[in-house]
């Protein structure tokens, strides 16, 4: 996969809340495939950064027309570059991310030299062959992984270095008696920031010696910004009471209240949007009455949405309401809801009349699930509400009380 910020997408539905954290994560992955050999430049796959993903550089005038320091076969590879050369990632955004850890496979061929620095009998102590892996955070000074093998043995110079040719424990020997590292894949743990990049630096001397690099990997753990305690649907007399409680909260920008029918597949539509406490240790209650909830069986689900837009979802809570006695909102305001359950046959007749027994005309709007009176226009006041269903002469008399 070419080297790009993976895009994720969290959604977790559990039988319970939602967690504090999940588990560890690829942010960005860069392992050299897809690239036609010779390629020293990445292609821009990170639209919210408009730079290559990486390049590669260093002294390119030292390396002979033979060799090469450019991606081959799947893999960047050196041979022969005589100086000190570099790859170098953009800026990767880790933020919203804990645990963070990067990795690479580092491999070679050939008989690279150890740091003599004098300490070594060989006649040739001038070449020093090495990896250098190198990262900073949030555009601060580089920071060199050392010795990652712990090979430093006499040399003292093997702290400035990740990898290096020879294993320095015999003095004495020359070069070409000395084991190098074959493969590693050096890993770096316990960083935490906003921006991540990778340097890799390199030198070999000869045209049989290679060095490549594979798999570049920096993975983390993504922190949901809420601790969900509990989360309890409740049907009351015409309404749905929703009562939530967080233990914590970091970054949290707001909770918006969903509700789903059992008309086949569940559809969500968002009833209302509760804004939460940002940032929070301590237990905070949240509530949320549907006064207008669906006869029979519905479901009820929390989105958490962080500052950042990231989101995730509660349990899903099912509660049955049975309305097929009385119309509701009662007292209402503005709208009346009278459920189908209610009329045996369709069409039906509705009718209103105030307490003189003036009748009064109020739009209808009918769906699948219930008759929807508008009241706008009513004052205050009883009202008395019959509803007849065709054929049958059955007539339901209802008062109903409308509040401003």
């Amino acid at each position: 996969m070419r080297g790009v910020k993976l895009g994720i997408l969290v959604l977790i539905i559990s039988m319970c809340s939602w967690p504090r954290s999940i588990g560890q994560v690829t942010i960005w992955l860069e392992d050299f495939d897809g690239y036609p050999d010779g390629t020293v430049t990445a292609d821009d796959n990170n639209v919210a950064n408009p730079n290559p993903d990486w390049i590669i550089g260093g002294c390119v005038a030292c390396i002979d027309t033979a060799d090469w320091w450019e991606i081959r076969s799947g893999t960047l590879e050196a041979r022969d570059v005589n100086e000190v050369v570099f790859f170098q990632t953009e800026e990767i955004d880790i933020s919203g991310f804990s645990n963070i850890r990067f990795s690479l496979d580092i491999s070679e061929s050939g008989d690279h030299e150890g740091p003599y620095f004098g300490l070594d009998a060989c006649a040739d102590q001038t070449n020093e062959d090495y990896v250098n892996v190198l990262y900073r955070i949030d555009g601060g000074a580089w920071n060199l992984v050392k010795n990652f093998l712990n090979w430093c043995g006499l040399y003292a110079s093997c702290s400035s270095h990740t990898l290096y040719g020879d294993d320095g424990i015999n003095s004495g020997d020359c070069r070409d008696h000395d084991a190098d590292w074959g493969s590693a894949t050096v890993v770096q743990t316990g960083l935490l920031g906003n921006t991540l990049e990778l340097r890799l630096e390199t030198i070999n001397s000869s045209n049989t010696e290679f060095i490549r690099f594979d798999n570049m990997r920096i993975e983390g753990t993504i922190l949901l910004p809420v601790a969900l305690k509990s989360f309890k649907v409740t049907a009351r007399r015409n309404r749905v009471q929703l009562d939530w409680q967080t233990a914590s909260e970091s970054h949290n920008d707001y909770f918006q209240v969903e509700r789903a029918i059992t008309y086949g597949q569940l559809t969500w539509e968002a009833l209302s949007t509760i804004p939460g406490a940002g940032f929070s240790n301590d237990l905070l209650d949240y509530s949320y009455q549907d006064l207008n909830p669906y006869p029979g069986t519905a479901y009820y689900r929390l989105k958490q949405v962080d500052f950042d837009g990231r989101f995730a979802y509660s349990s899903i809570e099912s509660v049955v309401m049975d309305l097929s006695k009385d119309p509701y909102p009662n007292p209402a305001t503005d709208h009346l809801i009278i459920p189908l359950a209610e009329i045996s046959h369709s069409p039906a007749d509705i009718r209103i009349f105030d307490i003189s027994a003036k009748e009064i005309l109020v739009p209808q709007l009918q769906d699948r699930s219930k008759i929807k009176l508008d009241l706008r226009n009513l004052a205050e006041g009883t009202y008395i509400l019959l509803v007849r269903g065709y054929p049958s002469a059955n007539v339901s008399k209802h008062h109903i009380l409308i509040i401003r």
